[in-house]
């Protein structure tokens, strides 16, 4: 189950096995979080591992190939950047 969405609009939908194993390797091309942005202005990934949520912080001015790749996965719409940055 892949979850999208903000706040109390949460739409779940089933993921099939390939956009699973794909989503699994992405998320270990991530770049680290970024502490410096505030959690209200930023995109936040959250990742389950070994049984605890580890939650990533980017900032959505800057576009990040593996994170727009994600949401593509998911179904969402990753925010317009205003610059480009590849991992």
């Amino acid at each position: 189950m892949f979850t999208i969405g903000q706040g109390k609009l949460r739409i779940p939908r089933m993921l099939s096995d390939s956009q699973v194993n794909t989503l699994k390797r992405l998320v270990g091309e991530l770049p680290p979080s970024d502490k410096d942005v505030e959690f209200a202005k930023g995109v936040s990934v959250a990742v389950r591992k070994d049984g605890k949520v580890a939650v990533r912080r980017y900032d959505p001015q800057i576009s990040n190939a593996v994170l727009q790749r994600i949401y593509d996965i998911g179904g969402g719409k990753f925010p317009e950047a205003t610059t480009s940055r590849t991992p």
